[in-house]
């Protein structure tokens, strides 16, 4: 089974709510230095925490950035909600190792945004909880 189908069948019935979230605007294309598989992009990243991280921030900085305008700032906005959700991101920052540190301050150097930004937008949907949002990380 493909990647693709893996990831049609863990997201079941919700994959036509997420496909409706869809953004209007076109989400910017990765570059050449970055590999597809089945279609999908994929980043191979080696090295120190901050190495990772920046590597990441550089290569996917176009999607990071439209990620945190377009998804972000709507859901998020400014006055009391921003600064609840900064105040969680604040606490789940609290309990992450120090290379995940390293790490996420790499990515937020590599895609020229603010350390603070980055956290949030690492953080808001486990926050919220609204989403349904998940990671696939697959080992080398």
């Amino acid at each position: 089974m493909g990647l693709r189908e893996t990831l049609n069948r863990m997201l079941g019935p919700a994959r036509a709510g997420l496909l409706a979230l869809r953004p209007a605007i076109p989400v910017p294309a990765w570059g050449n230095e970055v590999p597809r598989h089945e279609g999908m992009p994929v980043v191979r990243l080696a090295g120190s925490a901050r190495a990772r991280g920046e590597r990441l921030g550089r290569l996917g900085g176009p999607q990071i950035e439209f990620l945190l305008r377009t998804y972000l700032q709507p859901f998020v906005g400014h006055g009391p909600a921003r600064i609840s959700f900064e105040r969680v991101a604040g606490r789940l920052a609290e309990a992450m190792r120090p290379e995940e540190h390293a790490e996420l301050e790499g990515v937020a150097a590599g895609a020229g945004v603010s350390l603070e930004t980055m956290r949030l937008g690492t953080a808001f949907l486990d926050a919220h909880k609204v989403a349904l949002c998940s990671t696939v990380v697959v080992p080398d």
